[in-house]
């Protein structure tokens, strides 16, 4: 394997923080959950997939009931093994349950400039600097862009992006910055036409796209975007982002059943959408201090969350993406490295195919 390109492989026994009778209840409350509260679905064709499937649309709220039985048939359709194709082939990598894969963390807004040592506004050549970065480190396997770029227009920053990582960066390309339909398509394009056409992007996909469910309980517009990388064969990483104490209940149990029921819903629309697609389940869980009502960026419980979810996805047999390395510190010091050490080792003993921070 290229010096550039070190996975790591996993060597002990898992740390899973539920036995099966236990996963099995997540996902019998999931269903539960999905199919006598619903959940809101803002995207017009994925509320148009459902309805066609079965699902009970109310068109006036959005809140679509989805059967039981027709989530667990859309899981059972997803792709298996999920292959993360780079412009360069040496960089390909098939997430096969027995590897952790790194990825870089995005959609940051500020950058401390090298220079000057200042805070300022993120720029363009950020992106282009990070990938370069990311492209030379072997302990990294896949490029998110660090930083949004905002010295390039807004509607259209993730197309600037996308080319500035694969002119800069040889490595397998996901973000989380794709919102609308019409970006994800501009984007398809740019990666085949790397590749070399349509077809071939199917059969090696340099791009992935991390798309973030909405707790509690709701499928946005993201969802169209998810659904033109679903059909161009491109995996969706499908995230559950619970705030633990706000928009997620403050028990572990709690978040994970709502968590789990958000990703297999999007699973849901997707599969119905492009049937045996490649995707992957994601989870990167916040906590809120109740006393500040701040952001916390490591909380044990948030762990307890992402170690059960990757359970959850290997029930399912899919990979998982989950985010990690996390710290309450404000710099990068003592503090960040010791707390976002012990949340990777966290993500990397619960068997996570892939990790970001």
């Amino acid at each position: 394997m290229d010096a550039k390109f070190r996975p790591g492989k996993f060597g002990m026994k898992r740390f899973e923080v539920m036995e099966r009778k236990d996963a099995d209840a997540v996902h019998l409350k999931s269903l539960q959950l999905l199919e006598r509260m619903g959940i809101k679905v803002v995207s017009e064709e994925g509320r148009r997939l459902l309805k066609a499937a079965g699902a009970e649309v109310d068109e006036k709220t959005h809140v679509c009931k989805i059967p039981g039985h027709l989530v667990e048939e859309s899981m059972r359709k997803c792709m298996r093994p999920v292959k993360m194709a780079a412009r360069n082939p040496a960089y390909d990598f098939v997430l096969d349950g027995e590897h952790c894969y790194a990825c870089t963390d995005g959609v940051g807004l500020a950058t401390i400039d090298l220079e000057t040592g200042e805070r300022r506004p993120s720029t363009l050549k950020d992106v282009a600097d990070s990938a370069r970065i990311v492209d030379s480190l072997p302990m990294m396997h896949m490029y998110n862009p660090l930083v949004t770029p905002l010295d390039v227009p807004k509607h259209a920053h993730t197309v600037h992006e996308y080319l500035a990582a694969l002119e800069n960066c040889e490595k397998h390309f996901t973000t989380g910055s794709t919102y609308q339909k019409e970006e994800a398509v501009y984007e398809i394009k740019m990666a085949s036409a790397v590749v070399g056409g349509e077809e071939e992007l199917r059969k090696r996909p340099i791009i992935s796209n991390l798309t973030c469910t909405t707790s509690p309980m709701v499928l946005g517009m993201t969802t169209d975007a998810a659904i033109e990388f679903s059909r161009a064969g491109c995996p969706p990483l499908l995230m559950a982002m619970p705030l633990i104490g706000a928009t997620a209940p403050m028990t572990v149990a709690g978040a994970v059943v709502l968590g789990n029921a958000q990703v297999i819903a999007l699973a849901t629309v997707l599969q119905l959408a492009a049937p045996g697609s490649p995707l992957c389940y994601s989870s990167e869980p916040m906590a809120m201090d109740v006393q500040s009502g701040l952001f916390e960026g490591l909380f044990p419980a948030a762990d307890m969350v992402r170690a059960a979810h990757v359970q959850m996805a290997k029930r399912y047999g899919i990979p998982i993406f989950i985010g990690g390395w996390g710290t309450c510190s404000k710099a990068p010091d003592v503090q960040a490295g010791y707390e976002k050490a012990f949340s990777a080792f966290i993500a990397y003993l619960s068997g996570a195919d892939m990790t970001s921070g």
